[in-house]
């Protein structure tokens, strides 16, 4: 492959493009993927600087296509780490600050990548577990009704008053599920039982 040649001069980002390319391609080449990792490997500033976005869709190519890079993927969980703590001392700043919030939709797809390679950090897991997590970046738990994954019409919502639906999406409850399964000492937020019952049937019904 002719890219291999350019692909140590390119940035991080251009990597992770690359890596979300092979989630679509589905066709693993390990010359190709070894020479990505060989890239972003280390560069622990530059994955710091990088939107959550970028770092979903380079652990998605790799987890996916079973790359071996432990340390990589603690980089990885680092960079989450030090964007939530700046994030929540306010040491984040303009362009830096607005991203780590948009995409912070983001972070359970990455910690859901991380567990393909079985890397599981309990702190940032209940962190996006948490009530204070969801109601930001998801919306309120509220009273609406679902129907074939489409809201309904106000004038249905007022029959269906009482019940309690969540505003999450599959990644919540994949999060949820992979934690909870595979870490049997994980004792911090996870959610609710009706939470998770409503969460399964709206997934459901939106792939049927």
């Amino acid at each position: 492959m002719f890219i291999l040649a350019y692909i140590k001069s390119y940035s991080v980002v251009s990597c992770a493009f690359l890596a979300f390319l092979v989630t679509r391609c589905r066709i693993k080449n390990e010359e190709f993927l070894s020479e990505i990792v060989k890239r972003v490997d280390g560069n622990l500033d530059e994955l710091t600087n990088l939107k959550l976005r970028d770092l979903d869709y380079l652990t998605a190519g790799l987890t996916m296509m079973n790359v071996k890079c432990p340390d990589f993927y603690e980089q990885v969980v680092q960079s989450v780490r030090d964007l939530y703590t700046n994030l929540e001392t306010g040491k984040l700043e303009g362009d830096r600050d607005f991203w780590g919030s948009k995409y912070s939709r983001s972070t359970p797809k990455i910690l859901n990548n991380l567990a393909n390679a079985g890397i599981f950090p309990h702190d940032l897991t209940s962190m996006v577990l948490s009530e204070e997590f969801l109601s930001k970046y998801y919306g309120k738990t509220c009273y609406h009704c679902y129907y074939k994954g489409h809201l309904m019409t106000i004038m249905t919502y007022f029959f269906n008053l009482g019940k309690r639906m969540y505003s999450y999406n599959f990644d919540i409850l994949l999060l949820n599920e992979n934690i909870l399964r595979e870490q049997t000492d994980y004792t911090q937020n996870c959610l609710s039982h009706k939470a998770v019952g409503y969460l399964t049937k709206v997934c459901y019904n939106r792939n049927h």
